[in-house]
């Protein structure tokens, strides 16, 4: 009967390896970067894309705008509510300035968020999809 316990581990491991694999993200302790702005894909001049990551253990944002690093604090609510109060920046002259200003505008008018299938979409007051955002490693 020593079979059994083989034969159970045969059924339930490749069930625990597609369950892993197709776990969304957490919204905190993941750095998301940005991919579309008020439905138009993101071009950026640098190497680095602007991203935030949520660390939940203190409840701050942290991030890159583009230019300047971005950084503040946050609230989660029910059913998929997010608000973002003010967000601090570094105060470099940068050649794309408008398109981080709106990155950091955005940010302070989320009012809620989905993330489905490894794409995290935050929303405005109008519940329109105000951006896009891509699960990628954190280099923290």
């Amino acid at each position: 009967m020593k079979i059994l316990p083989f034969a159970t581990a045969l059924i339930v491991l490749p069930w625990l390896v597609v369950t892993a694999a197709t776990a969304e993200p957490s919204l905190t302790e993941t750095r998301w970067q940005l991919v579309e702005l008020n439905g138009k894909p993101v071009e950026v001049p640098t190497e680095e894309r602007p991203y935030f990551v949520l660390r939940g253990e203190n409840q701050r944002l942290e991030g890159f705008g583009g230019c300047n690093r971005i950084m503040g604090g946050y609230e989660l609510g029910a059913d998929g509510a997010l608000t973002i109060p003010p967000v601090a920046s570094t105060r470099m002259a940068c050649p794309n300035a408008e398109a981080e200003w709106a990155f950091i505008k955005l940010l302070e008018v989320v009012k809620s968020y989905v993330i489905t299938d490894g794409t995290l979409v935050l929303s405005s007051d109008d519940s329109l999809a105000a951006a896009k955002f891509v699960a990628v490693p954190d280099h923290e």
